[in-house]
């Protein structure tokens, strides 16, 4: 008897995940070629006016909508979940299944084991193997598209950036992987946030776990007013970072690995620079990832209980109105993080715990 009954809910699985399948890998193609389109036009004026050649610019639309493929996945889970449960609903297969004796929320569990897999492989395409291919799509618009010289890694121009305890360094080019500064002014505060010393110098050098100020002049300050001015060329000035602290200088999140935007985020805390935005959008990467898990909930919940007089357009319009909503919650969470009422974490997660804790509940509301 147990045997049957396993076979009966292995069948029935099946069924869940090739059933949901189909619509949810037409809908993430769809999406995907929407987005594509929708930045072709945007920039077709830029494309005609830089005479871009087809392949740079199939290129540079491919691979800069990868992340967006990401991001709209779990709008596919939900309107995928409603089509195919509420297909099987509207059919009286999961009426079936419980005059079977069988409780339908458990039949549903390898689903949800799907989603909670389908979240991970999620995090790791994000945080791992999509930065590179966006970076790679922003570098043909720049090189191939815009004409403009290839951009150098690890370099950052125009910093201005504090040095704890009480420094600060402002800088015309950082280079983090060849460890050197140009053009540097560095000034160190007393107590009081007054002026004590300024270093002037051309060239910065990272030496054997040292700054070396090479080619300046070096000024002690008393009362505000230069009291000692030495020209030197070389001296070596603790200052309380590395080279890799100054971080990775790429423009947008989806650039990033994990341990760059965690490592981008822990460096501008370091050296004071505004990270409140940067440690939102980094809590929300990891958050989104979850989400794909978290909309099956109420995505299994209204699917379960729609009836044979709901149409598809019934079922369609309501993800969209699910979708909606749950994006909606999460750029209001968004919002109040970056504007510093929620702290980032919360304000990253509010989509998925006002949504998880609602779907669960719901789920938990299926007639069994």
């Amino acid at each position: 008897m147990v045997f049957f009954d396993n076979l009966i809910m292995n069948i029935f699985t099946k069924h869940i995940f090739k059933e949901f399948a189909r619509p949810f890998l037409f809908l993430v193609a769809i999406f995907v070629g929407l987005s594509i389109i929708s930045d072709f036009f945007r920039d077709l004026g830029l494309f005609l006016e830089r005479r871009s050649g087809a392949f740079w610019v199939a290129g540079y639309l491919a691979l800069t909508n990868v992340h967006k493929a990401f991001q709209l996945l779990p709008v596919a889970a939900l309107v995928a979940t409603l089509f195919s449960v509420g297909q099987m609903a509207r059919g009286g297969e999961l009426t079936a299944v419980k005059v079977a004796g069988k409780d339908i929320r458990r039949a549903f569990v390898p689903f949800f084991a799907g989603g909670l897999a389908l979240s991970a492989v999620v995090f790791v395409a994000v945080f791992f193997i999509v930065p590179s291919l966006v970076s790679t799509g922003y570098e043909i618009k720049r090189t191939h598209i815009l004409g403009l010289p290839p951009r150098e890694e690890g370099v950052r121009r125009a910093l201005s950036v504090n040095v704890p305890p009480s420094g600060r360094l402002q800088a015309s080019v950082i280079d983090t992987l060849g460890g050197f500064i140009k053009d540097a002014i560095y000034y160190e505060y007393d107590e009081s946030f007054r002026l004590k010393r300024q270093i002037v110098a051309g060239r910065i050098e990272w030496r054997n776990e040292k700054w070396k100020f090479i080619d300046g002049v070096d000024r002690y300050f008393v009362g505000d007013l230069p009291s000692v001015e030495r020209p030197f060329k070389e001296i070596v000035v603790e200052m309380s970072v590395s080279p890799d602290e100054f971080g990775p200088d790429k423009g947008y999140p989806e650039e990033m690995t994990y341990s760059e935007h965690s490592g981008r985020l822990l460096s501008l805390k370091k050296l004071g620079l505004p990270h409140r935005r940067e440690a939102v959008d980094f809590h929300y990467r990891i958050a989104s990832s979850l989400s794909n898990f978290v909309v099956l909930f109420i995505g299994v919940y209204f699917a379960a209980t729609l009836t044979a007089r709901h149409g598809k357009v019934f079922g369609f319009v309501l993800a969209l109105i699910m979708a909606f909503l749950y994006y909606g919650v999460s750029a209001m969470g968004q919002s109040l993080g970056e504007n510093g009422i929620l702290p980032p974490v919360l304000a990253a997660w509010m989509g998925n715990i006002i949504f998880g804790f609602t779907g669960i509940w719901l789920f938990f509301k299926i007639p069994s």
